[in-house]
């Protein structure tokens, strides 16, 4: 579970950060920490399942909910850090 949510937290951390100090280093601190959130929430599911994309177990219901909604969380806060480094 912490595997999960772990992520979640420096997304949100990153957006806050990056929100307080927005032309500082903490706001880069922040963009940093939540790109390692997002590329890890991402590729933490790839080992559930083969290079073909077949999956190895079988996941429940609520760990399908935590994948999509972390892709979905991984994806804002792409679309976060690129209005951060573009404005």
């Amino acid at each position: 579970m912490a595997a999960v949510l772990v992520p979640w937290g420096l997304m949100a951390g990153g957006v806050v950060l990056s929100n307080i100090d927005r032309d500082g280093a903490l706001g880069w601190v922040g963009i940093i920490v939540g790109l390692i959130g997002a590329v890890y929430s991402t590729f933490y599911w790839g080992k559930f399942s083969n290079s073909d994309g077949i999956a190895r177990v079988r996941l429940s219901p609520l760990a399908w909910v935590a994948r999509i909604v972390g892709y979905a969380l991984a994806l804002g806060y792409l679309l976060v850090a690129a209005v951060f480094l573009f404005v």
